[in-house]
């Protein structure tokens, strides 16, 4: 969740702002981040009374902050404001936004939603307002949320929408499929990694960092991102029992309210060491901390629409990198990517990749993957498509006056 800072706006005055809906994950924040490089943005941060809380969020109300270059109004809302209540309460977090616009003297230029909790929105703007779809996750299968409705409402998002983006084909092509739509309103903007993950770590940083962890014996695997059951721990567990690997490092969160005896048994495994959640920009050193990279997603559909800033990130850290099949994107990257379709194939993968220093040829081309799928790059493309729409909109509205 995003608490902004309560500095003054940076919209700039003379231009349209870009206003998004909601920017209160990582990968919905990162891209327009970037965006916003290149024209006004405007990102809300709407919350409800209890998260506040949490964040020591006073007093309640719209906050005003900046990330990079992009303005964000982080707004408390009541209970239910994204659920039951989003029909009653959406309309207000787009006052709140007007507001914040025609205070620096700007006007909106569009809408860009990034959940089908919006629908109730979307409906009510897309007449006279032009709306795109930013599509970071399958939503259908989050856990504890009614696939049906999201389903439904996503449906009227994207139907409404004027461009909608996902950030795999395989969500592209099931919007396409499910709801109808001309696929030329259908695009596909993958996660990427920032700019500065490309940049070199020295031996002193990653040093200085893995002499925290005492028991971590080279070489290691590591395991870093978000820890819940999209990963495979059986086979975490076998690359432990592996004699080619000294430690198998995982760096990151568990999910909310996750639980399994696997984890648990990797928890008490001495070969495994667990760093916890970090700054996401701290993890450019534990990245390249790593002698090879693990992503050992196992098979399951949320896997299969998914686009991992992992993979990413792993490719700007220039380590090799080994991976299931089980997600779809993972796939088009194995030019660079070691995939293995069975347990063996990845411990035999990682064997290999732990042989050998990678060649000079092998490093150069996940640099020059890694450049090609910054978020400064995603930005180039998502202002180019929303310009184009923005222009089809106004010579529709010339053409009826």
């Amino acid at each position: 969740m995003c608490i902004p800072s309560n500095r003054r706006s940076a919209i700039a005055i003379e231009a349209p702002v870009l206003i998004v809906a909601d920017i209160n994950t990582l990968w919905r924040s990162c891209p327009f981040q970037a965006l916003s490089g290149l024209r006004p943005v405007l990102g809300l941060a709407p919350m409800d009374p209890l998260i506040a809380m949490r964040h020591r969020r006073l007093p309640w109300g719209a906050k005003r902050g900046t990330q990079q270059k992009m303005t964000v109004l982080s707004i408390v809302l009541p209970f239910g404001w994204a659920t039951r209540r989003a029909a009653e309460v959406l309309p207000r977090l787009w006052t709140a936004a007007l507001k914040e616009c025609r205070s620096v003297g700007a006007d909106p230029s569009a809408l860009v939603v990034t959940s089908p909790h919006y629908a109730p929105l979307v409906r009510d703007l897309s007449s006279e307002f032009p709306i795109c779809y930013y599509c970071s996750d399958d939503y259908m299968n989050y856990a504890g949320w009614n696939s049906n409705e999201m389903r439904q409402q996503e449906s009227v998002v994207v139907q409404n929408a004027k461009h909608s983006f996902f950030v795999s084909e395989a969500l592209r092509d099931r919007a396409v499929k499910e709801y109808a739509i001309d696929p030329a309103r259908g695009s596909v903007s993958m996660n990427a990694t920032g700019e500065e993950f490309l940049a070199p770590v020295s031996d002193l940083e990653i040093d200085r960092l893995l002499s925290r962890f005492r028991k971590l014996t080279r070489p290691i695997a590591g395991v870093i991102g978000g820890i819940s059951d999209r990963l495979d721990f059986d086979l975490i567990e076998k690359v432990a029992e592996s004699d080619a690997v000294g430690s198998v490092l995982l760096v990151g969160p568990v999910a909310a309210g996750f639980k399994d005896a696997r984890l648990d048994t990797l928890r008490r495994n001495p070969k495994c060491i667990f760093a916890a959640e970090q700054a996401h920009d701290a993890l450019r050193v534990w990245l390249q901390a790593v002698d090879v990279a693990l992503i050992p997603f196992r098979s399951c559909h949320f896997n299969t629409m998914c686009s991992p800033m992992r993979l990413f990130d792993h490719l700007a850290a220039s380590r090799p990198i080994v991976a299931t099949d089980a997600c779809s994107q993972v796939r088009e990257f194995q030019d660079c990517v070691m995939i293995a379709s069975t347990d063996e194939e990845f411990l035999e993968k990682v064997k290999q990749a732990l042989s050998a220093p990678a060649d000079s040829t092998y490093l150069e081309l996940m640099r020059k993957r890694a450049r090609e799928h910054t978020w400064a790059a995603r930005a180039l493309t998502l202002n180019s498509r929303i310009d184009a729409e923005l222009e089809k909109a106004a010579c529709k509205a010339d053409s009826l006056q």
